[in-house]
């Protein structure tokens, strides 16, 4: 599965290309660990999470002891050291990525994310959206 990195561009802004190059090893990765996850978390989130507003909750079929479906949150996070503005990000090659796979019960599951985070004047900047839009 590939991570769309012309999406990520319209839904927030530019990275350095490497950063981009290592999101999808990690997810590579993740694909070899768990054959088929990445798929699931696509077809998950298109049959329910897609369909409906952000405010309706959603149900996902299954018994909360027997079911689970697939959770991958990857987040990359720049130095501390560096201010960064959003106009000179893509240039910054300080950062590290972490990701994180789990299996969970329908009442516990709360999709798949991919978090951005930078510091600005010396206050952390976060953004967080579905990693499911950057893999369809």
């Amino acid at each position: 599965m590939k991570f769309n990195p012309t999406v990520f561009e319209r839904l927030l802004f530019p990275l350095n290309s490497r950063v981009y190059k290592q999101i999808q090893d990690t997810l590579d990765a993740i694909e070899e660990k768990h054959p088929g996850s990445l798929k699931r978390i696509v077809a998950v989130f298109e049959a329910y999470a897609s369909k409906s507003d952000t405010q309706t909750e959603t149900r996902r079929p299954g018994k909360a002891e027997t079911a689970s479906y697939p959770s991958v949150n990857v987040s990359v996070l720049f130095a501390s050291t560096a201010d960064l503005k959003i106009s000179t990000l893509h240039k910054s090659k300080d950062y590290k990525i972490v990701s994180d796979y789990d299996e969970r019960a329908p009442p516990l599951y709360n999709g798949s994310h991919l978090t951005l985070g930078f510091y600005q004047d010396g206050i952390l900047r976060s953004f967080t959206a579905p990693l499911e839009y950057r893999l369809r």
